[in-house]
């Protein structure tokens, strides 16, 4: 595909400040419009990028678009993804690809043939791509174990603010949220999961939900993984711990440790990689910058390009809506197994 790339967007919130930006510096790519709901805020948006927003899909869709990246939450993204794959259009889709398991799998049956991505953006991230080249290398050995902490506190649960992202039967969740972020970067160093076991508490999204008969999603999540090459993870992440800024990686391999780190409020820049070899003295040390702008902005752009010259090339894009689909396997799973007090497996291995 040459020539320039007809860019549309769905969704004003992550969209425009994440996608946006970071698609308009990609050359040969035109941000021609976006979806939205209406409202001043879709005025601003307009007025800031210089293009229209829709509020009708069909009037979207009729604006002869190349490529289209969705930022909607997980239970308003049926009718955006059935219509893009039926008009044949690439989808690049924020995490997570659906409210469930079997969405997901909808979702990518119906996409079948086209290019897709999902926005995993943790392994677009310096630090965490030089962590992945040092774990593959022979001096650090195989992974035997590794110790995850991410604990933050959400703007939702700062301002005790009900939305999606604290309704469960919404999709919301802590899994959700950072979740999904950590079963694909969990696979993505140790390999394939072969089991799970969770405890999930929903305690303190509890005491701020509107009325009884809405389910608050779970907040906090305490949880295990085998893999099936034999390493372990034990890990915490949670959204709900005042004053906490630490998104920690502890990877153990058969002759050293790498600890990956982040203890900055803004998620995505920041880290710092420190590397020790079995004597613990330390052989590698790596700080990514703190980013000047957005820190989400890098990270996405990254995937973006890959994403677009897939859709040139007529290339398969990773991670696509397959590791969204498998992604959404483990979240299940580790909410069944909430659930089942037991190990669970993956309905898709």
């Amino acid at each position: 595909m040459n020539g320039v790339l007809r860019v549309g967007i769905i969704g004003t919130g992550f969209g425009a400040e994440v996608h946006a930006p970071a698609l308009q510096r990609i050359e040969g790519c035109e941000l021609v419009a976006f979806l939205g709901t209406g409202g001043r805020r879709s005025d601003e948006i307009g007025e800031r990028f210089g293009c229209p927003v829709d509020t009708d899909l069909d009037s979207f869709l009729a604006r002869d678009l190349d490529l289209v990246t969705v930022a909607l939450p997980p239970n308003e993204l049926s009718p955006a993804i059935s219509a893009l794959a039926s008009a044949r259009i690439p989808i690049l889709c924020e995490k997570p690809l659906g409210r469930s398991f079997a969405e997901a799998v909808l979702f990518e049956a119906k996409a079948r043939g086209l290019v897709t991505a999902v926005d995993f953006e943790f392994p677009e991230i310096p630090a965490f791509a030089h962590l992945k080249s040092i774990v593959e290398g022979s001096e650090f050995g195989d992974i035997q174990f590794i110790q995850l902490t991410w604990l933050t506190e959400s703007y939702a649960q700062r301002k005790r603010k009900w939305s999606w992202k604290t309704d469960a039967e919404k999709g919301g969740g802590v899994l959700t949220l950072l979740g999904t972020h950590a079963l694909y970067v969990a696979e993505w160093l140790a390999g394939p999961i072969a089991k799970v076991r969770a405890d999930l508490s929903s305690e303190r999204t509890s005491r701020f939900r509107p009325t009884e008969a809405n389910v608050a999603a779970e907040d906090t999540a305490v949880f295990q993984f085998r893999f099936v090459g034999g390493a372990a993870l034990a890990g915490t992440v949670s959204n709900a711990h005042p004053g906490s800024h630490i998104h920690q990686w502890i990877v153990v391999g058969e002759n050293g440790t790498a600890v990956l780190e982040n203890r900055t409020p803004d998620y995505m820049s920041g880290f710092t990689l420190h590397v020790y070899d079995a004597d613990g003295r330390e052989r590698h040390r790596v700080s990514d910058p703190k980013a000047d702008e957005d820190g989400r902005t890098g990270p996405f752009l990254s995937l973006a390009q890959r994403f677009v010259d897939s859709v040139r090339n007529g290339t398969q894009c990773r991670p696509d809506f397959a590791a969204g689909r498998h992604v959404a396997a483990l979240t299940e799973a580790l909410r069944r197994s909430h659930t089942s007090g037991s190990w669970e497996t993956p309905h898709d291995i």
